[in-house]
């Protein structure tokens, strides 16, 4: 049964609506997917192209072929290493292939594509909505994507002060370890003895309490053999 505003109240209708959504959004990020897989082929390709071409053209003509080759950084997941040795291998990385990645969309997308666990969930819808709706997306993915420091940024504020927490604990935890091990013999000695002696004294002090608590019985037991002997 559908009401005047146009929604149904009929529950079987109203799966198969749901259904329905379910499986337009599916289909939506399928072409999402493989519209960035696109263009990460293309960069790949771009890439293979350029190196041939530098293969090909003398050395003498290329800007920079005193730059060592350098790999892809390694991905980063949010969580193993530092994020910012992971944007500095990636700047490293960038520099050397500057006439492949001449824009800060190009840039991103490589770098973004590196992002893994944790990372590529903080960073996936910025980059679907990029990808969707590109100049439209709104203000800030767009400005995101028109300044690779500006991705820097947003990267590091999200994964470089946990990561500095982390640090300064690991830093306070490995002093109280390292006192610990330093701490004096003598130290030790006078702790174990203390705790000996604390031992020791409560010995003797429940020993006494008996022995004050058999003279108590045994002078009360006196006490009434003589009034019965008085009698």
């Amino acid at each position: 049964m559908s009401t005047s505003s146009g929604k149904t109240t009929n529950p079987g209708e109203m799966m198969k609506y749901l259904h329905d959504k379910i499986t337009e959004l599916e289909k939506q990020n399928r072409q999402l997917l493989d519209r960035q897989n696109d263009l990460y082929e293309k960069l790949e390709a771009r890439e293979e192209e350029l190196a041939a071409v530098q293969n090909l053209t003398p050395a003498s003509s290329i800007n920079n072929n005193n730059m060592p080759k350098f790999p892809k950084p390694e991905s980063y997941d949010g969580y193993k290493g530092d994020v910012r040795n992971f944007l500095t291998q990636a700047q490293a990385y960038l520099r050397v292939n500057e006439k492949i990645y001449t824009t800060p969309e190009s840039q991103i997308l490589c770098i973004g594509n590196l992002l893994t666990g944790k990372a590529m969930e903080w960073w996936e819808p910025t980059l679907r909505a990029h990808l969707k709706h590109g100049a439209e997306a709104g203000v800030e993915v767009v400005h995101i994507f028109s300044d690779y420091e500006t991705f820097e940024e947003r990267l590091l504020a999200a994964f470089g002060k946990k990561r500095e927490k982390r640090g300064r604990k690991r830093i306070l935890t490995g002093r109280n370890e390292m006192a610990l091990r330093t701490r004096p013999m003598g130290e030790e000695y006078y702790v174990t003895n203390q705790g000996y002696l604390k031992q020791l004294a409560g010995v003797m002090g429940r020993q006494h309490a008996d022995k004050n608590g058999a003279r108590r019985d045994r002078r009360s037991r006196e006490g009434i053999r003589w009034d019965q002997t008085e009698i």
